[in-house]
């Protein structure tokens, strides 16, 4: 999830998001605001009883029959909207 973006109110806002085998990186307005990579998770092995790490892949689906749930969804107009598969993938 992105922490660092507050769009707007009021005014038309250039969203892109470009995900990658690695991350996800949030471009507003042509300038990137945050890349999701690299974040590592520490938690408690019970089985060998030892701290251990485990990298996050910090990738987003995106369901394209709502954006949004009803309760905390999105809420505002939408246009322009295009998914483009990365000629790399």
């Amino acid at each position: 999830m992105f922490h660092a973006a507050i769009l707007p109110a009021g005014e038309w806002t250039k969203v892109r998001i470009e995900g990658d085998y690695k991350g996800t990186t949030l471009y507003i307005n042509g300038e990137k605001v945050e890349r999701l990579e690299g974040r590592i998770k520490q938690f408690y092995n019970y089985t060998h009883h030892r701290k251990d790490r485990m990298y996050v892949q910090e990738t987003l689906v995106f369901p394209m029959q709502q954006i949004g749930d009803v309760r905390n969804g999105f809420k505002g107009k939408l246009r322009n909207i295009n998914c483009v598969r990365h000629p790399s993938f």
